[in-house]
């Protein structure tokens, strides 16, 4: 199946068979257009079939409608009683005391004569070649004086637009009145004015007419002959059988009265049954041609469409390929340069748009313009698949950018590009481009030809492309530092496109990762290493500090006469009791530290604690003569803790209190209960006997203490306990010094 698909007969077969889509949907396409075009299909409409009931009679109706205003206008203006008058009085202009006017033969005969100019000094008036009705001159007038310039120069330019328009109005007048006489047309009309001037081409005898052709009896004849259309300024009437007519009247009021008298009345009607051979008769033939192709072309085109896309996709999956070779083989044409290629693009692009406008400026009939609508699809088509399948091989052989000037030159620029400081790169690419924008913005304003802000507009896009290359491979890099920085050591910068110094970085990034990343494991395995050494060690001791103990109780129990080593024996037991204390606080410092601890969070009364805690270590500070000054809340304060946890922090807390306040000070206790930022802050400050020569921050550290001699009995161990508790059961503690001032906060959040 695969050596079917690449053989030559098959993809010439595929071309045919795609140029002859691309001619049949433009051609249906076209003729689809020209039908609404001439309003013969109209959306949602397309089940009507009778020539009168459609959208194209009433277009018609609307065109002949227009032409028959024009005429009346033209009657109105050229004749009397019916006929064409040349002794009518043309009125050109109005002065202070009365009208310029000129008979109509009289003007008819200048403006086939042409007319010329006096020279007055200041103005250039229209040379009177025949005399005014009345007599008189408008010239003579305004050398004595009688007018003024205006006035004078106002008739001119009256004569001056009558008589340029005069016999095209003639004409009009005598093409219309022969095209809408009754004996051509289907079409008869009536307009009567207040002046009792009617206008009409009714068909009545020449005795009785005026008697005859009243407005009802016009309406009536009128309105009897299948499509009409009337308007009686009078009573401001409008009636109409045309589809779309009336919507089309309310919608442009004009399109009626602009051209009639006020209180006049109007009226048209169209035969159906069509007589006569005109522009109604032609148009119904062309409907019956043409309304049959309706969905015919609907369906052509849209098959014709699907077809051109199958085609095109076969095509570009194929163009260049064969079935003995993997790569795309490029023919000559592929192998021009690629600004070439583009150049012929854009020609092609300004050729095919010249066409398409000539075409579209001329008047076709529509066989005519089919045809020329299927040859300009034929050319255009075939040009397009001549371009378009290049620059599918170019992209599938990535020749389109390695083919082209530009990267030929940039290749041989770049090693010394490359060899340049950071600041000599900057400034020539900013010299560069300054120099091509300047140069041919110059050009164009010198030459005055905007063709030359066409290669500035190519030059932008570029340089717009490569910053916005460069600007997505720099963010990629900051994406990386955000991940490295939250934590993702194991985060990879994708540096596949990435060149240049964005190259250098990106490597350099994450050669940075893989080190932390390194750094972290190791000190991740020196902490376990440290707290299993202290689990492991910890668990050794306690056997043999079991027995110590054991033996030391049975030599306490025995009756020692000797003074001194029941001392020994009393020495024994503090310092062991000492020492289980020690390994009891280093195994729940590393049960801590590695989450290995269950906790048991119910409701506790915080105020019930500290109470407990006080009077348990109460006798301990009166022994070293500390006075606690407690201040603590009437009402109960519930937390969810942990009771045994929170015991053993305050227990700590109070501890480290008894081992290093200074005798004779008082300790403050304080329990604050805070409504409105929903939390609990408990204080315990004393005055520390020893000068603390510790940061705060680090005396929540293991093993670190303010006694720095190390000669009292304490670990280490106890804040930094307490302070671990504190934040697994959601707490939080802090540390503060001032001075000897020592004092350590616990915030809890309520419970509700």
């Amino acid at each position: 199946m695969k050596k079917h698909r690449y053989r030559p007969a098959a993809k010439i077969t595929a071309i045919c068979m795609q140029q002859l889509f691309a001619v049949t949907f433009i051609v249906f396409f076209v003729l689809v257009g020209s039908l609404f075009r001439r309003s013969m299909l109209e959306f949602g409409d397309t089940s009507k079939i009778k020539f009168e009931d459609s959208a194209y009679f009433a277009s018609e109706f609307r065109m002949a409608s227009t032409e028959i205003q024009k005429l009346i206008s033209l009657r109105k203006r050229f004749e009397t009683d019916g006929r064409y008058d040349p002794s009518k009085e043309i009125t050109i202009a109005k002065t202070k005391n009365e009208e310029v006017k000129f008979l109509l033969g009289n003007l008819e005969n200048w403006a086939k004569e042409g007319y010329t100019y006096e020279n007055t000094g200041s103005l250039d008036l229209v040379k009177e070649d025949y005399p005014q009705v009345g007599g008189g001159s408008f010239l003579d007038d305004y050398h004595d004086h009688k007018i003024g310039g205006q006035e004078a120069s106002n008739i001119s330019n009256g004569l001056e637009n009558t008589l340029s328009t005069l016999e095209e109005d003639i004409g009009v007048y005598i093409r219309l009145l022969n095209k809408y006489s009754p004996e051509m047309s289907n079409v008869l009309y009536y307009y009567a004015d207040m002046d009792k001037n009617k206008i009409h081409n009714l068909d009545v005898s020449a005795k009785d007419e005026n008697a005859q052709v009243t407005k009802e009896w016009a309406r009536e004849k009128i309105e009897g002959l299948g499509a009409y259309l009337s308007y009686d300024d009078q009573q401001i009437r409008f009636a109409t059988n045309v589809d779309g007519l009336e919507e089309y009247f309310y919608r442009d009021v004009n399109y009626i009265t602009g051209s009639m008298d006020s209180n006049a009345v109007f009226m048209m009607g169209v035969d159906t049954s069509l007589p006569h051979m005109d522009s109604f008769y032609d148009a119904k033939a062309s409907y019956g041609e043409l309304r049959p192709w309706i969905k015919i072309s609907f369906a052509a085109a849209i098959i014709s469409l699907i077809g051109w896309i199958a085609m095109l996709v076969y095509l570009s999956t194929v163009t260049g390929r064969s079935a003995h070779e993997e790569e795309v083989s490029l023919g000559w044409f592929d192998r021009i340069w690629t600004e070439v290629y583009f150049a012929l693009v854009f020609a092609s692009i300004f050729l095919m748009v010249f066409l398409i406008d000539t075409v579209l400026t001329r008047e076709w009939e529509i066989q005519d313009f089919l045809i020329m609508s299927g040859l300009l699809a034929f050319l255009g088509n075939a040009a397009f698949l001549i371009l378009y399948l290049s620059l599918i091989r170019r992209i599938h052989a990535d020749a389109l950018w390695h083919a082209s000037l530009c990267y030929q030159f940039l290749r041989e620029t770049q090693g010394i590009y490359r060899n340049w400081k950071v600041t000599g790169r900057f400034a020539f690419i900013f010299v560069s481009q300054a120099l091509a924008t300047l140069i041919l913005a110059g050009c164009a304003y010198s030459y005055d030809n905007p063709y030359f802000f066409i290669p500035l507009v190519i030059l932008l896009f570029i340089e717009g492309i490569w910053m916005l290359r460069d600007m997505a491979q720099r963010q990629k890099i900051m994406d990386g530092i955000r991940q490295i920085q939250e934590g993702n050591l194991e985060y990879k910068i994708d540096m596949e496109d990435f060149k240049g110094e964005n190259l250098s970085l990106g490597e350099g990034i994450n050669n940075l990762g893989n080190g932390l990343e390194k750094a972290v494991e190791t000190s991740m395995r020196n902490e376990r290493m440290k707290a299993d050494l202290i689990t492991n060690v910890s668990h050794d001791i306690k056997t043999p500090l079991t027995s110590i103990i054991n033996y030391v109780d049975l030599l306490d129990g025995e009756q020692i006469e000797n003074e001194t080593a029941r001392g020994y024996v009393k020495i024994l037991q503090e310092k062991a009791a000492r020492l289980k204390q020690l390994t009891e606080d280093l195994v729940e410092a590393s049960k801590i530290s590695s989450g290995n601890i269950t906790l048991e969070m119910t409701r506790i009364n915080f105020v019930e604690l500290v109470r407990q805690a006080g009077g348990e270590y109460n006798e301990r500070f009166e022994t070293q003569e500390l006075t606690v000054i407690t201040k603590l809340p009437n009402e109960p304060v519930i937390l969810i803790a942990d009771g045994r946890k929170l015991w053993r922090v305050l227990e700590n807390l109070y501890q480290n209190v008894a081992k290093y306040a200074l005798k004779g000070t008082r300790v403050y206790v304080e329990l604050e209960k805070r409504e409105e930022a929903k939390e609990v802050l408990f204080s315990i400050k004393n005055i520390s006997e020893q000068l603390l020569h510790v940061p705060s921050e680090d005396l929540t550290e293991r093993f670190i203490r303010g006694d720095v001699s190390r000669t009292t009995e304490g670990s280490g161990l106890g804040l930094s306990i307490a302070q671990n508790l504190v934040n697994l059961m959601g707490g939080n503690m802090a540390v503060t010094l001032d001075g000897d001032l020592f004092k350590v906060t616990l915030r809890f959040p309520l419970a509700f």
